[in-house]
């Protein structure tokens, strides 16, 4: 059936972004990000209790190869530098199996 592993999929082309400035705002996550590719979520990581920014996101794209395109190259929000990778690494999904 089409619904199965469909969650999977959704965190293949997920991107954790750190370093990010406290103002950073969803909306500036996808003006940068959008020429890369359909993005499907993005998301400011905020404290429960205090609602401050926590200073890191999460961004996911559509096509496959948008995660790709986006990390070959360094990017600024802000001002700021901000570390980016691959959310799940590649060949650690669950039940891939060990080695």
């Amino acid at each position: 059936s089409a619904g199965m592993g469909d969650d999977e999929r959704k965190d293949a082309n997920k991107l954790f972004i750190g370093g990010i400035a406290w103002e950073t705002t969803e909306q500036h996550l996808r003006e940068k990000f959008e020429k890369y590719g359909t993005i499907t979520d993005c998301v400011v990581m905020k404290d429960r209790v205090t609602g401050r920014p926590r200073g890191f996101g999460f961004i996911s794209f559509l096509e496959d190869s948008a995660p790709d395109r986006v990390l070959a190259t360094k990017h600024e929000i802000m001002g700021r530098t901000v570390d980016m990778k691959l959310a799940v690494p590649r060949g650690e999904a669950p039940n891939a199996g060990g080695g």
